[in-house]
């Protein structure tokens, strides 16, 4: 009887050990692939922000090592959601029929540029939200697959800035993560992300985030692979990532708010001829002004400003930033908001710097279209909005621009006390025009003179008689209106006006 019951219990441990052996390989099958690539857990500790809590698994051929998230990068590894579709196929009454079903998935990547995401595998390829800590939700604009051989499991995510005030005037992005060009050692790697046999790892040096990205299998360095086989735009951007370990020591970070970037410090010259290489953007087609040639560097430096502050301003900090003589300097303006500019005080110019000059857009500017009306019998011009039912300022002097599409536009300058100041250069943003200047305004709107007074263009003679003549084809006789010389024309260019 013993020995039955014993047989009985060994035979009920057996089905056990068994049964648990089956429930064992289930789950191995479970999470393999078809294709042999394991399912990535995520691994966390005390350590790992808050969007990293609770995952149990990120998508098929990924894994995200979190077990030492080091300071310098608590709100650079960013969540990444997405949704594609699965097919099936099945079997039933000898057809074979295609089941289709939607698969959330959870992945994570490096916010390298604040407009800018590095990820991989499909679920960055579908992705539909991105959660950076700090900033909250941004919904993916494009995705980008990295062109290499080596990495095509790597995806590049845009995204808007996080910084949408200034996106609209500010024109380079905030780069936050950089690549060592020599790559990480594997010693030194203290959280990495990995797709199938593509892993991106990274430390800190001080606080600055540096990455390198390697094969799994043979841990080589793709980072060249990806500098020569990517296509521009991307390849572009990663060149401006890129950094060689003597270049560390020149990264210089900038703070507003929470937010942290790195600029790189450069030498004053190489600075100088940068912001000399804008020039262009804001010189226009042959026989029209801009402020470059007119006003100068000063103008330029007006025209680039993110905050849209006046020269007065701008000048003193950038006197203050030119007699550093550091060896290596951060550029200008970063300098003078971000970095060590901004404890700079200006003392009693500093009302200078709370006046912004407006900057009218295209809707703005259609507002203040004007068009000219001429009287045959009165010998008079009268000037009236196009695009409104509204008086012109009475007995007043008004602004005025032609600008390039052959247009007037006319607003009242600024009063003295004004914080918001009217200028010529406020209806272009600093851009080209034919010509500048005043219009004084009598009753009823009549136009009593015209000048070329313009401190940003500085209209020469030939320009003010081009508008003469653009007048002139309008029906307006030169005797309509008076023409007020310049004071800085001589009079042998002022004989040449009326020609």
């Amino acid at each position: 009887m013993i020995q039955g019951n014993f047989k009985y219990v060994s035979l009920i441990a057996l089905s056990t050990t068994f049964a648990v052996c089956v429930v064992l390989i289930v789950l191995l099958v479970v999470t393999q692939r078809n294709d042999g690539e394991s399912l990535g857990l995520l691994q966390t500790t005390s350590q790992s922000d808050g969007i990293f809590e609770g995952i149990e698994a990120i998508e098929e051929g990924g894994s995200f090592l979190a077990s030492d998230i080091p300071q310098c990068a608590a709100q650079l590894i960013v969540e990444i959601r997405g949704s594609y579709e699965l097919h099936d196929s099945t079997h039933g009454n000898s057809l074979s029929r295609l089941r289709q079903s939607s698969h959330s998935c959870r992945t994570f990547g490096f916010l390298l540029r604040d407009d800018a995401i590095l990820s991989g595998g499909k679920c960055a390829e579908h992705a539909y939200s991105v959660n950076i800590p700090g900033v909250g939700i941004r919904t993916p604009k494009s995705q980008i697959n990295v062109v290499s051989s080596s990495a095509n499991q790597l995806k590049w995510l845009k995204i808007n800035s996080t910084d949408a005030a200034l996106t609209m005037k500010r024109k380079q992005p905030r780069s936050k993560m950089f690549f060592l060009k020599d790559g990480l050692p594997l010693s030194k790697i203290t959280t990495a992300l990995a797709w199938g046999d593509i892993s991106i790892g990274m430390k800190c040096d001080g606080s600055l985030p540096l990455l390198s990205i390697r094969t799994v299998s043979t841990g080589n360095n793709l980072l060249g692979d990806l500098l020569n086989r990517s296509e521009a735009p991307l390849s572009n951007i990663l060149h401006t990532l890129v950094l060689k370990k003597t270049d560390v020591s020149t990264m210089a970070e900038m703070s507003s708010g929470e937010e942290k970037w790195w600029v790189r410090k450069r030498d004053y010259l190489d600075l100088k001829a940068e912001l000399d290489e804008l020039k262009p953007n804001h010189i226009g087609p042959q026989g029209s002004l801009n402020v470059v040639e007119g006003l100068g560097f000063k103008a330029l430096l007006e025209a680039e400003d993110p905050y849209n502050r006046t020269k007065t301003c701008i000048m003193i900090y950038y006197d203050k930033w030119k007699k550093l003589k550091e060896k290596k300097m951060e550029p200008f303006f970063d300098w003078m908001d971000y970095g060590s500019g901004k404890n700079y005080t200006i003392g009693r110019e500093s009302r200078n710097c709370a006046w912004q000059v407006i900057k009218f857009d295209s809707s703005q500017l259609q507002k203040v279209e004007i068009e000219f009306e001429y009287n045959v019998h009165e010998n008079t011009v009268r000037a009236a909005y196009v695009n409104s039912s509204l008086e012109l300022p009475e007995d007043t002097d008004l602004l005025y621009i032609w600008g390039l599409d052959r247009k007037v536009y006319v607003a009242k300058e600024h009063e003295e006390e004004d914080l918001f100041r009217m200028k010529h250069v406020s209806f272009t943003q600093s851009g080209p025009l034919l010509m500048a200047g005043f219009l004084k305004i009598g009753l009823n709107s009549e136009v009593i003179s015209i000048n070329s007074d313009s401190g940003h263009y500085k209209p020469q003679v030939k320009n003010f008689n081009r508008f003469y003549h653009f007048l002139r084809s309008l029906g307006i006789p030169r005797d309509a209106i008076q023409w007020e010389k310049g004071t800085n024309y001589s009079d042998r260019d002022w004989s040449k006006m009326f020609l």
